[in-house]
């Protein structure tokens, strides 16, 4: 079994056990766009990566 990489923290925040976080392009004050972190948003194609200390990283690896 594969493990985790330790530079990837799977907790949302330190606030809530949510295991995603919303996506800055596609969060707007009328909808809330959540993606897994590693994973890509399937509106925009951004690949959302978290930190340890919950700092959210941003790679657009998908030109939609």
């Amino acid at each position: 079994m594969p493990s985790r990489d330790p530079e990837l923290s799977y907790e949302s925040s330190p606030d809530t056990k949510m295991p995603g976080v919303p996506c800055p392009e596609c969060t707007t004050a009328e909808k809330e766009v959540w993606v897994i972190p590693g994973h890509s948003c399937p509106y925009c194609g951004m690949v959302i990566h978290v930190s340890m200390n919950s700092t959210v990283s941003i790679f657009n690896t998908v030109e939609r």
